[in-house]
């Protein structure tokens, strides 16, 4: 991590990930996170319905002290906060002094205002590094109105016994000085259990409010990941409602019950049922009928929400599951045999989750999609769309999506000149040497190519039934083509397709 390119450990992304979806907090906060810029914010928390607010450390966070050069420490540190996309409530981060490795964030809910900060003091630093802290504390208040101030960090005051009422001759001047701070600054600290293996009290919860606080639990060690240090969970008292996503429901292939779905597929007498039709009205029959057995085949799911990560799925989930009870198991009863155990389920949850994470990016169906998820990261990245906000053409300015879809569909009509006529004799005495046999053995052929991760089209056929039945459907689409080719008509949904403009910078 002490490089400029530093790389992650793995495991502990895992299952911080693992927790996140497991909880899934509003508002998540992170000290020494030993981040660098190389480092992108969906690699450390890898949901997208979460906003991530970092401070990486640097000479302006965490100046070298004037009187000893050495003790600073240009790797290391660094602090962040997380907050859900969907909270019904505006998220704005706050502008913090230098001198000091703190983040902060200002909720607003309705007409209240909620800050949450996150602080990491080195703790051989000095009253330099203290001020900064102090005055960067105090700018959270702003003016009358009443800021509820949640500040959670590792002050590593390890000296202060808490709660800091009596007088204790062991606390440094130091200290001391960030006691009476807080208490100048009315906020009452609410941890106090050891934060630290060493049994020391290093990580605090701040507070301005603390009547609207509740269940503030210092989680035993390594009980999200592995760390000296413990992690702490509190609730605030607040009505803060979630947008809800749009649910969508897609079949679950993985599922898929393919043996059972080609069997009835191929227990049709598709001669009889669609054979002398008008291509239309086969090609709908065909359709209800195909979808009424994939139906009874591949089940459904609902996708409510955005939380894990496409390859995070209930095995990985279950493996996270095991590895927790072990854990639990292991603090209850310590013994060698309870130890093995949770070694090798956090190893396992970890070759799990290195797997999922494979699958996610090769496949044999489709060598582009390696490709295909770089350009995705790409965009995720850069924030960037694939069609401008405002499009324009020949001075007229489009920003909603039918606008812009019109202003579209204008320019590429104009590109087509006037229907041509060239006169050109058709001879139709030898029309029947153009006939054309559509064997099934062939349309099978082409099915076992499809692609099966690409999107479906109007008519919601998946690649995957296409290529997964293929067998079983190259005869009821032979004899739609054969229909359709003999008739000389094409169902509508034939003629249909789902198109994307490819934006220039001109027109």
């Amino acid at each position: 991590l002490g490089e400029a390119h530093p790389s992650l450990n793995v495991t502990k992304i895992f299952e911080l990930n693992a927790f996140i979806a497991k909880s899934e907090p509003d508002v998540i906060l992170l000290n020494e996170t030993w981040l660098k810029k190389s480092v992108k914010d969906h690699e450390i928390i890898q949901s997208k319905n979460y906003t991530v607010f970092r401070s990486d450390r640097s000479q302006l966070t965490h100046p070298s002290d004037p009187d000893n050069p050495k003790k600073f420490r240009k790797h290391g540190g660094g602090v962040l906060i997380a907050v859900r996309s969907d909270l019904d409530a505006s998220v704005k981060r706050i502008s913090m002094r230098k001198g000091a490795e703190i983040a902060a964030i200002e909720l607003l809910v309705g007409l209240q205002k909620f800050v949450f900060c996150t602080v990491y003091r080195v703790g051989t630093l000095g009253d330099l590094n203290r001020t900064s802290i102090i005055n960067s504390l105090q700018s959270l208040y702003g003016g009358r109105k009443h800021n509820k101030i949640f500040v959670v960090g590792d002050f590593n005051l390890s000296s202060v016994e808490w709660p800091a009422t009596q007088v204790n001759n062991s606390v440094t001047r130091l200290e001391q000085m960030f006691v009476d701070s807080f208490s100048e600054l009315g906020l009452e600290q609410l941890v106090h259990s050891p934060t630290h293996n060493k049994g020391k009290i290093l990580d605090l919860l701040l507070t301005n409010s603390s009547n609207d606080v509740k269940d503030v639990k210092v989680l035993e060690n390594a009980m999200i990941c592995k760390s000296d240090h413990y992690p702490i969970t509190f609730s605030v008292s607040c009505k803060v409602n979630h947008l809800k996503p749009p649910k969508r429901q897609i079949y679950n292939f993985k599922r898929a019950n393919w043996d059972q779905l080609n069997r009835d597929i191929g227990s049709i007498d598709w001669h009889q049922t669609i054979d002398s039709m008008e291509p239309e009205l086969a090609w709908k029959r065909f359709k209800d009928i195909l979808f009424v057995l994939i139906n009874r085949s591949i089940p459904k799911i609902n996708l409510n929400g955005n939380f894990n990560s496409p390859w995070f799925d209930s095995e990985c989930f279950e493996a996270y599951r095991s590895k927790e009870r072990a854990h639990i198991k292991f603090k209850s009863t310590p013994t060698l045999h309870n130890e093995l155990k949770r070694d090798s389920t956090r190893k396992n949850f970890k070759k799990i989750c290195n797997a999922k994470m494979r699958e996610n990016l090769y496949n044999t169906d489709d060598p582009a999609l390696l490709t295909k998820k770089f350009w995705s990261h790409v965009k995720a990245d850069s924030k960037s769309h694939r069609i401008p906000e405002c499009v324009h053409c020949q001075g007229r300015y489009r920003n909603t999506p039918k606008e812009k879809c019109d202003l579209f569909n204008d320019y590429f009509f104009d590109q087509f000149s006037e229907e041509s006529t060239y006169g050109i004799p058709i001879d139709w005495s030898n029309d029947e040497a153009f006939d054309i046999g559509f064997c099934p053995i062939k349309i099978e052929s082409l099915l076992r190519k499809t692609n099966s991760n690409k999107a479906c089209g109007p008519d919601d056929i998946h690649g995957k039934i296409l290529k997964n039945c293929s067998q079983s459907l190259s005869t009821p689409l032979s004899l739609l083509f054969s229909l359709s080719y003999n008739t000389g008509t094409i169902p509508k949904d034939r003629k249909m397709a789902n198109i994307v403009p490819v934006h220039k910078k001109r027109f």
